[in-house]
């Protein structure tokens, strides 16, 4: 099941500030972050980690995006591919019920 576009589109543009500011934040701090909460324990996160976590999701989304709307522009139903031609706009698809 694929998200709802509103959904998409919150992660797409969200997922791509998350980015920016830990591009920033990773080239600043560049060998990464240290968490040294107790002396004889320390974790050292690189700084590619939290990026590499909001981007792969961000790209996701952009890729779904795109395609949905390449769909649509083909004159597909966006959500199952099928062919939509001779139907009215506001028809729903015969294949899967969603109205585009």
């Amino acid at each position: 099941m694929r998200p709802h576009p509103r959904i998409r589109k919150v992660v797409k543009w969200g997922g791509l500030a998350t980015c920016a500011v830990l591009m920033a934040v990773g080239v600043l701090c560049r060998p990464g972050w240290t968490l040294n909460t107790d002396p004889s324990h320390t974790a050292h996160i690189p700084s590619w980690l939290p990026f590499l976590l909001a981007a792969l999701p961000t790209a996701f989304s952009w890729r779904l995006d795109a395609l949905a709307t390449r769909r649509a522009k083909a004159g597909k139903c966006p959500a199952c591919s099928y062919d939509r031609a001779g139907l009215a706009r506001t028809a729903p698809c015969p294949e899967c019920g969603k109205t585009p």
